[in-house]
């Protein structure tokens, strides 16, 4: 809705409501084995999704950008990631991009720069983010007209062929998804993610503590 932002992310700030993170459940889920069940791939959806981002894309609102079929932007779209910031480690967004081909030295500039390092709509464009760039009122229309191409095509091979394809970019990739899902346990009970959120919340600096 408008033009700010397409996804920032959480909502840290009804997360600290209570004076403190609601950490627990997040651990809860880490340790179970959890993953996020908030994209049409996460949760084994293949109907074709087209995606337009209009605005900023920030930390987690990737999800719904490396889970989709066909992306495009507006020229004022923006990407960047704070999960660092917040003291959060970066995880699926960045193994998602990198097997849509993002280069890898690229994704660690925005993975450890944070809000410092803003993607724009052209970037984006030139690195396979997304596939198309449009004016800003052409966004919906275009992507509406996309998504009527699509429907014209017979509905099950479609989605059969949705599967198969996403089904064989993410065949082998377990161990990378479970070495991530070890370590963000380890840094949800740490206190640096417990000060990231806290200082986001109550608008100031964090205080990281020194090794």
């Amino acid at each position: 809705a408008g033009e700010r932002a397409f996804c920032s992310g959480m909502d840290v700030r009804a997360r600290t409501a209570g004076g403190k993170p609601e950490m627990d459940p997040a651990v809860r889920f880490a340790e179970s084995g959890g993953r996020l069940r908030v994209t049409a791939r996460q949760n084994d959806c293949f109907k074709p999704v087209i995606t337009a981002v209009n605005g900023m894309v920030v930390g987690g609102g990737h999800h719904f950008l490396t889970d989709t079929d066909i992306c495009i932007c507006s020229e004022n779209a923006t990407f960047f990631d704070t999960h660092l910031e917040l003291g959060l480690m970066v995880t699926g967004e960045v193994l998602d991009l990198s097997r849509r081909g993002v280069p890898l030295e690229r994704l660690m500039r925005w993975a450890l720069l944070g809000k410092k390092e803003r993607m724009d709509a052209q970037e984006a464009h030139s690195i396979g983010i997304v596939s198309q760039v449009v004016p800003q009122k052409e966004l919906l229309p275009t992507a509406t007209g996309l998504a009527e191409i699509v429907a014209e095509m017979p509905p099950l091979p479609t989605m059969l062929s949705v599967e198969a394809i996403w089904r064989g970019v993410y065949s082998g990739d377990e161990d990378a998804k479970t070495a991530a899902e070890i370590l963000n346990r380890y840094n949800l009970r740490g206190t640096e993610a417990t000060e990231g959120l806290m200082a986001f919340a109550q608008k100031r600096k964090p205080d990281f503590e020194k090794e």
